[in-house]
């Protein structure tokens, strides 16, 4: 019997908790890939206005936001390269607050799913 006619009350305990789990991980993907792509539009959006207020001061540098926003600039470089998309909200916005604008000004249009 071909296993895409098989209904769910015909599978087995092995089979269901094996979709279950498939799910768990696809959703669990799905958030990780919608985590970095977001960080990656956030820290697009730092980048711009730093080079905008370095080019305008010379004191944005990467490491003087870094030590504005109170992290180090390893840090601030992983969030940038993608390496860490695990930024915390406080962070978010101490950058904001080191860039002289609103946490909204970075975040923009679009990036908050609100339907979560």
């Amino acid at each position: 019997m071909d296993r895409q006619s098989i209904h769910v009350n015909q599978k087995t305990q092995a089979e269901l908790e094996r979709d279950l789990k498939d799910d768990v991980i696809a959703d669990r993907e799905m958030c990780d890939t919608e985590n970095y792509y977001w960080m990656e539009a956030f820290m697009e959006r730092v980048e711009r206005l730093r080079q905008e207020r370095q080019n305008d001061s010379g004191e944005y540098t990467q490491k003087k936001l870094a030590e504005k926003a109170g992290i180090g600039l390893s840090t601030y470089k992983d969030y940038l390269s993608g390496n860490s998309d695990n930024i915390k909200l406080k962070t978010a916005i101490n950058i904001a607050h080191a860039l002289r604008c609103k946490l909204s000004d970075l975040i923009g249009d679009g990036m908050i799913d609100r339907t979560r």
